[in-house]
């Protein structure tokens, strides 16, 4: 797989996908640096998604081979949600969310 700095991608943990632009790929370490963008959590009750705003959040380090290239379609579904919303990142609320989807990372779930 191909990845370029400042490129769109995602991960996937569960129920979750984070997208994030890439800062940087360090293939020596097989890690990559991610600046997280929006969090898709599927409800549980319809099986609808919610996109939330982590642009605020921190930055995270994870394994490249969990890293996925977003499709410019996607990307564009993920822009248009966020953009309707025009809901502000809160910091505190970000950092949990995002704590939560490393911890599933971590767990391998």
């Amino acid at each position: 797989m191909s990845i370029a700095a400042y490129q769109i991608v995602y991960v996937d943990c569960g129920q979750s996908r984070l997208y994030g632009e890439l800062v940087q790929h360090m293939v020596e370490r097989q890690t990559c640096w991610l600046r997280p963008i929006s969090l898709r959590q599927t409800l549980p009750t319809d099986e609808t998604f919610e996109f939330l705003n982590v642009s605020s959040g921190p930055d995270i380090i994870c394994a490249d081979h969990v890293i996925q290239p977003v499709l410019d379609t996607d990307w564009l579904m993920v822009l248009a949600t966020l953009s309707i919303a025009k809901a502000n990142c809160d910091y505190p609320s970000a950092n949990q969310h995002l704590r939560q989807f490393v911890t599933c990372l971590l767990s391998g779930s």
